[in-house]
């Protein structure tokens, strides 16, 4: 079981082969299943949106049903609020003990109306 993860991409097939592929950059368990291998590499050359969320149900029931490589035990999603005159705010500098937010660097600007 995993207690901890990193932010997600924003791409489910992206962010699947980073986790659980068996080459993925995160996948710290060296979990490995052929099948599922083939099911993200097939992924992530679809094009046509339909046929790639076809891919993805049959990989999500896959992983649940079968698989189950990891579980998730706790993340903790931080909320950061700012004024309406803070442009260009980020606070995702740094990735140091994940979504912790006294562990993160912040840019910001103010804006003139």
């Amino acid at each position: 079981m995993a207690v901890r993860t990193i932010t997600a991409v924003p791409d489910a097939v992206l962010e699947a082969i980073s986790q659980v592929h068996t080459e993925g950059s995160r996948n710290y368990g060296h979990f490995s299943e052929p099948k599922l291998d083939a099911l993200l590499d097939k992924a992530i050359v679809e094009l046509n949106r339909d046929a790639r969320t076809a891919i993805m149900d049959e990989f999500q029931q896959k992983f649940l049903n079968e698989w189950l490589p990891m579980s998730v035990l706790h993340t903790n999603p931080v909320r950061n609020m700012v004024a309406g005159n803070i442009g260009g705010y980020d606070k995702t500098a740094g990735t140091w003990y994940g979504y912790s937010s006294s562990s993160k660097l912040g840019r910001w600007s103010y804006m003139d109306k």
